[in-house]
């Protein structure tokens, strides 16, 4: 049986009615230039009408797999097509049209809510994954100094700039559940001004630096997405409270432990994911 060559025609079709044609009667080009304008032009065309072409042949083909699929009662996942392969998230076609992986894309927003919280690793499944942050904050305080001649009210302004390098890993567990460990460093600097009525001032400059608390916790998927109810996921998480309260002068903000319960709901609506999260400490 010969198979059905319907892209092929269709391609051939618009090729021959996008292709200019030029009657015996008109007179060729004189400028070079613009000859080779309108042969790139045409070599373009031809590009994307192959590629169209390739397109169409590779759908019809997924068509027939799934056709044959049904026919002997078989349930197999279709082959990926050209521009679903993983390893390329997009790319840019010669008319400067950019085609997405849509493969690609949904994997990048799985990552990202299992990130958030929202949706929990595999059984066997491990994820390590560094992040570094950056905070920076100011704020004033007034005390008294003694400045020799009496008491003077001061004002005490403090810019503080505070890094974190943390070390989360996720472990998928059976039964939809997940074990979660972060293990962070800081690293904080002080810039403190003091200043008096009297217009004297002094500044100091003050770094700590120490490991943060170890925090480790237990998640479980409680309910599945349907069409009208969200994903339900519930955690618990444990702060060790084993980490470096105060370096140098510079208060780190570690040694105090706490126990923290959440609930994260989680809702499809392609393109989009809508969250909300509750906690409870």
């Amino acid at each position: 049986m010969l198979k059905p060559q319907y892209p092929t025609i269709l391609g051939l079709m618009l090729l021959i009615g996008v292709l200019p044609t030029y009657s015996q009667a008109q007179d060729a080009p004189t400028d070079y230039e613009d000859l080779k304008a309108q042969l790139a032009e045409r070599n373009a065309v031809i590009i994307e009408l192959q590629r169209s072409v390739a397109d169409l042949q590779d759908q019809l083909a997924v068509l027939e797999s799934q056709l044959q699929n049904k026919s002997t009662g078989k349930d197999e996942i279709p082959p990926l097509r050209r521009d679903d392969s993983p390893r390329q998230t997009s790319r840019r076609s010669d008319t400067g049209r950019l085609i997405v992986d849509e493969v690609a894309a949904e994997r990048a927003l799985e990552r990202t809510l299992v990130q958030a919280g929202v949706l929990l690793l595999p059984r066997g499944a491990l994820e390590l994954t560094p992040s570094l942050s950056m905070a920076v904050s100011d704020f004033e305080l007034a005390t008294i100094v003694d400045v020799g001649a009496g008491d003077e009210l001061g004002i005490v302004r403090v810019d503080r700039s505070s890094y974190s390098l943390a070390l989360t890993g996720r472990i998928g567990l059976p039964f939809d559940s997940q074990l979660e460990f972060s293990i962070p460093y800081l690293s904080v600097t002080e810039d403190s001004a003091l200043s008096v009525l009297s217009g004297s001032t002094d500044a100091i400059s003050q770094t700590g630096r120490g490991t943060g608390d170890f925090v480790v916790g237990v998640s479980k998927t409680l309910w599945r997405e349907s069409a009208h109810t969200p994903d339900v996921v519930g955690r618990i998480v444990w702060n060790a409270g084993n980490g470096s309260e105060d370096d140098d002068g510079v208060v780190l903000g570690g040694g105090f432990s706490s126990l923290t319960g959440s609930l994260s709901f989680m809702k499809r609506l392609d393109p989009l994911a809508l969250i909300l999260s509750l906690d409870y400490e």
